[in-house]
């Protein structure tokens, strides 16, 4: 009954469908009523098993038996335009996907096949001659490659999910480095095209590599730049006693000039001190700021943290755990510092970046 349902919609209707919800949903198949026997005459047959062709491209296709007054219909034509001219089919691609070409002649023989549109016929992932990821004092760190060209769908595999992992979003692979050793990471699209990337993951001594730090010293802009993932402060905030949208207080001070504070740095949520939700600070043990904010690393530094517990409504704190803070760039014209620091305590790693006066304002 589905054949003879079928067949009436091509010969009576040009293969304008009766039947709506059979003949135009992109994800119908009408594969199993065209593999049917064929009613009489020849064979109805087209010089090909699948229309495969990519966005903006045209194909033509030949129709190489059948029994003449053709007739066609796409079910998605978003995807594909089709037209037919005698014997010979042209198809163009419109969007990428997938979707189905039906053919009929004048005896009702008729044949369904398979149309795929698709982006490119290559893969582009970037830094795909090799990825190298250095971990801040062994910890992990992640670090992201896009897919500059592909036909969407990508996948990643690290071959050694030990050394590292790999999650996809979009066109964007983030790489967690875990361990240092070597690997690699396939990278696949819809279309089975892959690359396979070296990957190579070391232990340093800094939070960031010398591309980072010479990146990092090209920006102008005074604030806190965070990168320890623990911490939400992430975006870069004015000097000075400043509260950003977000509620973000953020301070530099010198010790000759706050009530005899010793010099610090120091960004938080919420209210002044130990009352604020959480917040960051960065000591120096002493209220004499002479060279301070001059190159090199800087000895006798401490940092603070501190966060309230829900739970406990107090707050967790670390305290005058030992810190490693440089000053890796000075401007005079416009009295800046540029800085990196890094803290270990028990299991977490906190490091980030700072552009501040080089004096309290």
């Amino acid at each position: 009954m589905k054949k003879i349902i079928y067949v009436m919609c091509l010969g009576a209707m040009g293969l304008i469908s009766c039947e709506e919800e059979e003949m135009n949903r992109p994800d119908s198949s009408l594969w199993e009523v065209a593999e049917t026997e064929q009613t009489e005459g020849t064979t109805l047959n087209v010089g090909a098993d699948l229309f495969d062709l990519k966005i903006g491209e045209t194909k033509q296709y030949e129709i190489t038996e059948g029994n003449g007054d053709y007739k066609l219909s796409v079910l998605d034509s978003d995807i594909a335009e089709v037209s037919l001219q005698e014997k010979t089919l042209t198809v163009k691609g419109l969007q990428q996907g997938a979707t189905e070409v039906v053919i009929s002649d004048k005896n009702f023989n008729y044949k369904s096949i398979k149309l795929n549109v698709y982006i490119t016929d290559n893969l582009i992932v970037e830094s795909q001659d090799g990825v190298k990821i250095s971990l801040p004092l062994g910890n992990p760190k992640v670090q992201t490659i896009q897919v500059i060209e592909g036909n969407g769908e990508y996948q990643a595999v690290p071959a050694d999910k030990e050394i590292v992992t790999a999650t996809v979003l979009g066109s964007s692979i983030s790489l967690t480095g875990l361990k240092a050793g070597e690997t690699s990471l396939t990278v696949t699209d819809s279309r089975g095209l892959s690359v396979i990337i070296p990957v190579i993951i070391e232990e340093s001594s800094s939070p960031y590599t010398d591309e980072e730090l010479e990146a990092f010293k090209q920006l102008t802009d005074k604030g806190y730049y965070n990168d320890w993932s623990g911490f939400i402060l992430k975006t870069p905030k004015t000097n000075g006693f400043f509260t950003g949208d977000d509620g973000v207080k953020v301070y530099v001070s010198n010790g000759n000039n706050y009530n005899g504070t010793n010099d610090h740095f120091r960004w938080q949520k919420g209210s002044e001190g130990l009352n604020g939700s959480e917040g960051l600070i960065l000591w120096f043990d002493t209220k004499d700021t002479t060279g301070h904010r001059t190159l090199g690393k800087k000895e006798n530094m401490t940092m603070k943290y501190f966060k309230r517990s829900d739970t406990e409504g107090i707050n967790i704190k670390i305290d005058k755990v030992p810190l490693d803070f440089e000053v890796i760039k000075v401007d005079e014209e416009k009295r800046l510092i540029w800085a990196v620091w890094s803290a270990q305590y028990e299991d977490v790693f906190y490091f980030g970046k700072l552009i501040m006066p080089n004096y309290a304002e």
